[in-house]
């Protein structure tokens, strides 16, 4: 059996809120919009908050470092991530549970606190 995971490859460090959900975006499916990223190997995640004055679900972008032509990648060394904040949109309520959608632009339907179900397209600056 596979050895169980002894350190995270990936820390955000401290957000300064209570995390309650975390989902992937995926890469569109079916050839829809592209969040345009200026970095390469990049993954988006958006989280949830909850039990705070103001919730709100955020984008983070986690950019995988890459080895320059002239360094050298040792056998066991463990590859090293950066998590960045990519933007943040107001939640109604905790943010209870989200489901990702993209099949063409991102889409996130979250769960609320407060009774209702919210839905926030993912999209970068560029394209409005």
């Amino acid at each position: 059996p596979p050895a169980p995971a002894t350190y995270p490859i990936c820390h955000s460090g401290p957000l300064a809120a209570k995390q309650s959900v975390v989902r992937w975006l995926s890469p569109p499916s079916s050839g829809g919009a592209e969040l345009d990223l200026e970095y390469e190997h990049t993954e988006l995640a958006v989280a949830g908050t909850w039990d705070e004055q103001e919730n709100e679900l955020t984008m983070w972008a986690w950019r995988a470092s890459t080895v320059g032509a002239n360094d050298v990648m040792q056998d066991d060394a463990r590859p090293t991530y950066a998590c960045e904040r990519i933007c943040a949109a107001p939640h109604d309520g905790c943010v209870l549970s989200a489901s990702v959608c993209t099949d063409s632009l991102p889409l996130v339907f979250c769960g609320s606190g407060s009774g209702t179900v919210s839905c926030y397209a993912a999209h970068s600056d560029t394209q409005g």
